[in-house]
Parts: structure tokens; sequence; C-alpha cells
């Protein structure tokens, strides 16, 4: 199993951006995220994939910080290259025993569901 680590019923659709496309697209205000179209984020993003979620599991990886690692099935590449058909990627936030770190506009859903990832 090959890992990747990047800085939300039916199909659901989650656009989600590695830390430095935020950083390159948002304004300059830590708390703003500046809206982008599909071909925008088609330009500018490496790897799109069409994945289907596998296994969640939060880690407290500091005394204040908790991530998330959402482990993928690769169904389809949409844009760029990957060697595996399973990726895990790792969020900001999330539940370990009674303590939750919450990250606005990013919900880590339950298994088996579909997402398009735009890293």
């Amino acid at each position: 199993m090959k890992n990747l680590f990047l800085s939300s019923a039916g199909l659901q659709l989650a656009v989600i951006c590695a830390h430095f496309f935020l950083i390159s697209i948002s304004c300059s205000h830590a708390s703003s995220v500046r809206h982008v179209s599909m071909d925008e984020m088609l330009q500018h993003c490496q790897f799109v994939f069409e994945g289907e979620v596998l296994v969640i599991e939060s880690i407290e990886t500091s005394p204040k910080r908790i991530h998330t690692h959402v482990t993928f099935e690769i169904k389809d590449i949409i844009k760029g290259e990957y060697s595996s058909n399973i990726i895990t990627l790792r969020f900001l936030g999330g539940t370990v025993g009674n303590r939750t770190m919450a990250i606005s506009d990013i919900e880590i859903s339950a298994t088996r569901r579909t997402w398009y990832l735009f890293c």
C-alpha cells in the first residue's frame, strides 16, 4: 500500500485541495478561501481522481492537534499519474475519544462513499 500525505445519499462530490494550492489561490487572510471553478481546479491541480473511501482513522498527533487519515481506492484517474490503486490522504481534524477538532467546510464522510479529489 502506497501512502500520499497532503497540507466534504449516493454520489458525493468533495473538492479537496492540497495546502499549497489553497495558499496560492486564496486571499491573504488565513480564514478566507476563494471559490474556484471546476476548470480552474483542473488547470492548477496535478492529480485528480475518483475514489471510494475504504478506511477513516483519526490520530492525536500532538496535545492540541488531531489528524484524520483517509484511505481511498482509486476508481478512475482524471488527471495525473499514480502507481497504486490505494492512496491515503491526511486531513487536519477528527475525533479521538471524547476530543474533537473540527475544521469548517471539511467533513470526513463514512466509508464506501465516492469522492472526486483534486490534489
